[in-house]
Parts: C-alpha cells; structure tokens; sequence
C-alpha cells in the first residue's frame, strides 16, 4: 500500500491525520488497499461531517458524490450527494479536481492539498485542507475514493501546519508527492 511521503502527513492537521491513520489501519493483510467494506463509520464519527465518499465510475461523468459530510454542505452552500463531479464543478475547478482523482485512480496513491476553496465556500473559511484517499473493494483497482475536507482561516495557517513564519497558499494545481511504496 503507498502512503504519503513523512513531510506530507507532518503537515497535516487533525482530521485529516486522524482519516489518514484510520485508512493505514484498514489495510488488509495482504498490503493491498482497503476497501469500503472496511470503513466502519460507527469508528469515525468525527470524520464524518467533513467527510466525502465518492465513487469512481467507468462512464463519462467518472465520479459520483455518493456521500457528502453536513460541514461540507455547510462550507460550500449546496449539497451534492448524488451529483457527477461535472455536474458540480466547471472550468479549471473541474480540471484540477478530475486530474487529481484520475490520478489517485491510476496510481492508488494517496493525495493532500491545501488551497483557496474551489467552491464558494463559506466566507469565514479561506483555506481547504484535502485529503483523498483510494479504496478497492479487491484491494488493488480503485472504485471508490475516501476524502476529508478541513477548512481554515488563511491566518491560521502557520500555527496549523506548524510552520515558522507564513508561506504562499499552494495551489491546488501543485500537488504534494507521496512515498514510494512500502
């Protein structure tokens, strides 16, 4: 199973950690990845507001929202559950997003970004945290990604992500790399 490089997962915050411990611990026996069939929501209820699940499909429209967590109905104003990604995001939004599912798809790599919202966020969060994180119900083709979504004042960054003096939001064009595979 591939994991995120230690600088990547050093910089992630709360629930985000917690998600990405709770998937490492998941993982079957075998080393492959885990699957929906493992996620016990009854173990992450602090995850779930901030939680989406998302199913990869083969046709056109790709992914499905299959689940959208109440804080991030509540960060973006509008609740999409059910709806394509094409159907909710356009433009450069849509590409930066379909690239980055399309490649955690290919790769079965874990992904985190941080950056300006993509959607209209509510205004007191000028900052998303994003971690997406591959399942396999056969434990080796993606079919369904497991994402948190943590959003954050801009000013908070620094202290957030334990850094000493403030940095450039990333972009979510810019993507942090992962570890090589264990």
């Amino acid at each position: 199973m591939k994991r995120l490089s230690a600088d990547t997962e050093a910089k992630l915050s709360a629930l985000p950690r917690q998600a990405y411990r709770y998937w490492l611990s998941l993982a079957p026996g075998s080393g492959g990845l885990p699957g929906r069939q493992h996620v016990n929501p009854v173990e992450i209820p602090r995850l779930l507001p901030n939680l989406c699940l998302i199913d990869v499909r083969p046709d056109p429209g790709g992914y499905r929202f299959r689940l959208i967590g109440t804080a991030v109905v509540a960060a973006t104003h509008e609740e999409f559950t059910g709806r394509t990604l094409d159907q909710v995001l356009r433009g450069e939004a849509f590409a930066q997003i379909r690239s980055l599912l399309d490649r955690i798809v290919a790769t079965g790599q874990p992904e985190w970004q941080i950056g300006l919202p993509l959607l209209n966020a509510d205004k007191r969060w000028d900052l998303t945290e994003r971690l997406c994180l591959p399942l396999a119900t056969d434990g080796e083709t993606v079919d369904m990604l497991f994402c948190i979504s943590s959003y954050h004042r801009r000013s908070s960054f620094p202290p957030l992500f334990g850094m000493p003096r403030p940095e450039p939001v990333l972009p979510f064009g810019r993507r942090h790399a992962a570890a090589r595979p264990s």
